[in-house]
């Protein structure tokens, strides 16, 4: 991951400093929420920011952290690892996977990775090791599109942070990563995802 990535990351520990996603011990019900289908826009450009408010669904979540220069390759093995647990317990998982990013330095990131399921699970089931039933984030945010290499996605970053700052708009909890197609390399242009950015 480029240093315009490690950039951001700065400015949203600054923004997000001691906001952390908090996991509940039991999930609760939520409404079910269909995914932005929108088609993505080249990377970079955030004039095409889309506001809305996103309601908190049911997720089985894997927390994890990582440097910089590892993290694309990370997240993909936390969604590979989401889908057999999720295999396992018996849940159905609906939309694409996500990632909270919940601290970031100049070092590397902690995350908490999620599959969204199409209920809540019941209170019978145990996720194993480090997973735990949560709820996605919620609130009112503003998503933008990331269209390809994530090595490159630095350039939408500081698009979205020059964005921000025009509007006047102060990020808050953490920022959320969708994940539309999920190429095998961190340089590969097919990957296309949403970045949601929650806002007071």
């Amino acid at each position: 991951m480029t240093t315009g990535h490690q950039a951001f990351g700065r400015i949203c520990a600054i923004m997000l400093a001691g906001v952390l996603l908090a996991v509940p011990v039991r999930a609760q019900t939520a409404p079910a929420q269909p995914a932005p289908t929108e088609e993505a826009k080249p990377s970079g450009d955030a004039s095409t920011a889309q506001e809305m408010r996103l309601e908190a669904r049911n997720a089985l979540v894997l927390k994890g952290e990582s440097s910089w220069d590892d993290g694309y390759e990370k997240l993909l093995a936390a969604f590979k690892a989401l889908r057999a647990e999720a295999r396992r317990l018996g849940l159905a998982t609906v939309g694409k996977p996500q990632t909270a990013f919940v601290h970031t330095d100049d070092q590397g990131f902690r995350f908490e990775a999620m599959m969204v399921l199409d209920k809540a699970p019941d209170a019978s089931l145990k996720p194993q090791k480090t997973f735990a039933f949560s709820l996605t984030p919620a609130g009112r945010a503003f998503v933008f599109k990331h269209a390809g290499a994530y090595d490159d996605i630095d350039s939408t970053y500081e698009a979205i942070t020059a964005w921000l700052d025009e509007k006047g708009l102060s990020a808050k909890g953490a920022f959320v990563e969708e994940y539309l197609t999920e190429p095998e390399g961190s340089d590969d242009t097919l990957l296309e995802l949403n970045i949601y950015v929650f806002v007071e």
